[in-house]
């Protein structure tokens, strides 16, 4: 895939292939990456976060797993990780 796309939306779809799509950050920067993506039709599943003071909570309405325990429950065939960063 040529990389000068991959910011077309239609390719980001095929990027995902179906798996479920959790956005790292569960603060700002996560919340307005969920926005973008439910603008094109994609779904966001929940969020992954290191903060301990966020781990097994909720933001905006879906989960937040630590990063830890997260990853030793998932493949990446069934996720697809999206970085929302401030920086």
């Amino acid at each position: 895939m040529d990389s000068n796309n991959l910011h077309n939306p239609k390719n980001l779809i095929k990027l995902i292939g179906g798996r479920n799509v959790y956005v790292w950050g569960a603060r700002h920067e996560g919340y307005a990456t969920r926005l973008a993506l439910a603008r094109h039709n994609i779904q966001t599943t929940g969020y992954i976060d290191s903060s301990p003071s966020l781990a097994g909570t909720q933001a905006f309405g879906l989960s937040i797993a630590n990063p830890d325990i997260f990853f030793t429950t998932t493949t990446s065939e069934k996720t697809f990780i999206i970085v929302a960063s401030g920086f």
